[in-house]
């Protein structure tokens, strides 16, 4: 019999002509047949009724070259070769391929996956005609039957690109995987009862799990020796930066007055001595007696009234963050004012000492990288701290007055996580209870931080989860 022959319906189909998938599942049904010991009438009434393939009686003529399937049924030879062909296809698909593809992984861990796995089976059962129970148990044994390595190895892979499904933290996607993949497993044997208990229980695992891996990872990084690239404690950081900055604004401002000594007074300096509060500040700076016979337009002078506004705005910023501030839009508009000023006067002496705007800015961004430290560090000891805040310090020190903070100012987040690592080795040492609570609350906070090495671990403990997981016990 060969393809290449028309049988009307009535008669049957030649075997040879059915599609493959077709030809399998009756392989299948034949096998399983055949091990109950069913007769031989019972067997050519399956391929007769059910399959319409066309039975041991009809003739059809065999040309030369081709082969007989119905004689071959009759003589019991096609059975033995259709318990082969089966061994041979359990073996198939049980040999891992020499390099797992990323497709391969993922669908050796895809059939784990909550109601993905029972979609996966369901779709199974339908296009090869099986029961959902044989189906599940096909697709299980199939990946038990991997080996050790190649299992742990394509469920690793395959769960990189799955773990962007895991919301929020470790532990809370630790409990939501846990619990929905017990809960909502495609096991057919598995009652409601089992679900619901198993769920809590994968659940409560998955949160401690993925909690636990979570403070492992945040105590190593801070206890890293600053030596091997670590996060110096806070105190001892902002004692660094200070000196640092307080050696860089020296060397630079030094600079800047030496640029600008001898050059006389362009008419944008002129212009902005003139301006009634710069004149203000110029009297009351000459009335000491440092300033008192320094030329209004010498470099120290516009050095002094620099920095005299800057004092300004850093009182008028102070007040204006109190939860209820002293006439908050006076001080708004003096605020506005005194920052037009200071803009003004380094576009001035950007003609006569333009390395004074270097020193300015290197100073404000030192300045900020030392106050986003002590904010982060703020917000952990916030955090620690046994009492409610009070409510001056609600808007200031709590995690969510910085949460707020960074959303203001995200490009201050290394330096914040810095404050909360550093912050975080300090309560380490302080005993086991102090660094336990540390390293359990600073992850959220790093979160908020922005902290590209923290969404990284978070990246790697989810897939870690999954993984784990999916070598559980279903």
């Amino acid at each position: 019999m060969n393809p290449d022959e028309q049988v009307p319906d009535p008669q049957g189909t030649p075997f040879a002509q059915l599609p493959p998938d077709r030809q399998a599942k009756i392989r299948a049904n034949l096998a399983i047949m055949q091990g109950k010991n069913a007769p031989d009438q019972d067997i050519e009434s399956y391929l007769r009724d059910v399959e319409h393939v066309m039975p041991v009686g009809q003739t059809v003529p065999v040309q030369p070259g081709q082969h007989d399937y119905h004689a071959e049924f009759a003589s019991g030879a096609l059975a033995k070769r259709m318990a082969g062909a089966n061994a041979r296809d359990v073996a198939n698909a049980a040999e891992p391929t020499e390099v797992p593809t990323s497709t391969g992984a993922m669908a050796n861990v895809i059939h784990r996956l909550p109601v993905i796995g029972a979609a996966q089976a369901g779709v199974r059962a339908l296009l090869r005609g099986q029961s959902y129970p044989d189906a599940y148990n096909d697709i299980q044994g199939a990946s038990d039957a991997l080996p050790a390595s190649s299992r742990v190895l394509g469920e690793v892979s395959g769960a990189i690109p799955l773990m962007a499904m895991l919301p929020g933290s470790a532990a809370t996607s630790g409990a939501i995987y846990g619990g929905a993949e017990q809960a909502l497993s495609g096991d057919p044997e598995r009652g409601l009862g089992a679900r619901i208990a198993r769920g809590a229980a994968g659940a409560a695992g998955g949160a401690l799990l993925g909690k636990g891996s979570e403070m492992a990872l945040t105590g190593l990084r801070a206890a890293l020796p600053v030596a091997m690239g670590g996060t110096p404690n806070t105190a001892a950081n902002l004692v660094g930066r200070a000196a640092d900055r307080a050696r860089s604004a020296a060397a630079l401002y030094k600079a800047a007055l030496a640029q600008g000594q001898g050059q006389a007074a362009t008419p944008q300096i002129q212009q902005y001595l003139a301006e009634p509060d710069i004149a203000d500040i110029v009297s009351g700076l000459q009335g000491t007696r440092r300033f008192a016979n320094v030329a209004p337009e010498s470099p120290e002078m516009l050095d002094a009234i620099y920095k005299t506004l800057s004092d300004r705005a850093g009182t008028v910023k102070r007040g204006l963050e109190s939860i209820t501030p002293n006439k908050p839009n006076i001080g708004r508009f003096l605020g506005q004012d005194i920052a037009a000023a200071k803009t003004q006067g380094l576009n001035a002496m950007d003609e006569t000492m333009p390395l004074y705007r270097d020193a300015v800015e290197d100073y404000t961004s030192k300045s900020a990288d030392m106050n986003a430290l002590g904010k982060g560090s703020d917000a952990l000891r916030a955090k620690l701290a046994g009492n409610l805040p009070s409510a001056k310090n609600m808007t200031r020190t709590t995690p969510e007055a910085f949460e707020d903070w960074m959303t203001k100012n995200p490009a201050l987040g290394d330096a914040a996580s810095e404050g909360i690592l550093g912050t975080t080795k300090m309560a380490m040492g302080k005993g086991f209870g102090s660094g336990r609570r540390a390293v359990s609350e600073a992850p959220s906070l790093l979160r908020l931080a922005g902290n590209g090495n923290q969404a990284v671990l978070d990246a790697l403990t989810k897939a870690g989860l999954l993984t784990a997981n999916t070598q559980a016990p279903q």
